[in-house]
């Protein structure tokens, strides 16, 4: 990991943390009581990073939220993650988008 990913993953967090943007709650999410999104995860199922609200270092989970919860996110919240996401594809930290990617079987495809 590069100092600049595990920056971008530090900012993720503190964005996190303050805003909790999907709502995470004794395992649920905005979406569902199981949080799905997390229990289906390439780190396992569930994720084992779920627990304290992600602390994972992994940018591609970090910066990638379904469209449930982007439409409930803060707006200087969303703006934020837009911002690292932007950074993340400028120097290549991700392959794919991920704020809202229809592509990916997210919480509220399920």
């Amino acid at each position: 990991m590069t100092e600049l990913e595990q920056k971008l993953c530090e900012l993720a967090n503190l964005l996190i943390e303050e805003f909790n943007p999907c709502q995470i709650k004794d395992g649920g999410c905005l979406v569902s009581v199981d949080n799905p999104c997390c229990k289906i995860s390439r780190f396992g199922s569930p994720c084992p990073y779920m627990q304290n609200k992600c602390k994972n270092p992994n940018l591609e989970c970090k910066i990638w939220f379904c469209g449930t919860s982007i439409k409930n996110m803060d707006s200087k919240c969303l703006e934020s993650f837009k911002s690292l996401e932007s950074i993340a594809k400028q120097f290549n930290l991700t392959k794919r988008p991920f704020l809202g990617d229809t592509n990916y079987l997210g919480a509220d495809k399920l």
